[in-house]
């Protein structure tokens, strides 16, 4: 999945319920470590065991503008749930248009045309 920096969303893992489970986000393009505001993951209260970590978690001065990332969620034992996503890119990009540039390329066809039509 892509998500723009903008976004909250929620990553999701499943383990027993009532463990104290945490979370690792890796660039995969650096192979360095994401800082996070906090690594714990929060257990729903109304589905035992699914436990969640907000994307707003995520110190967005440690991840450029386009990255693609791992998450690990584990429980301190010897389970560990993964996933990857893909964080930024073209959603958070300003689009900028150049009208100007559009109105003289038409008015040049334009012309070209006029010059055309005169010549039938």
């Amino acid at each position: 999945m892509r998500y723009s920096e903008k976004e909250e969303t929620v990553l999701v893992g499943t383990f027993d319920p009532g463990l104290d489970v945490k979370i690792k986000i890796l660039n995969l393009d650096t192979d360095s470590l994401i800082t996070l505001k906090t690594d714990k993951c929060l257990e729903s209260e109304h589905i035992p065991g699914v436990y969640m970590f907000s994307t707003i978690n995520i110190d967005k001065n440690t991840v450029p503008k386009y990255a693609n990332l791992l998450y690990e969620m584990y429980d301190g034992e010897i389970d560990r749930q993964y996933g990857k996503f893909i964080y930024g890119g073209y959603m958070d990009e300003e689009i900028v248009v150049n009208v100007e540039a559009d109105k003289e390329a038409h008015d040049e066809i334009k012309e070209q045309l006029d010059i055309i039509n005169a010549r039938l």
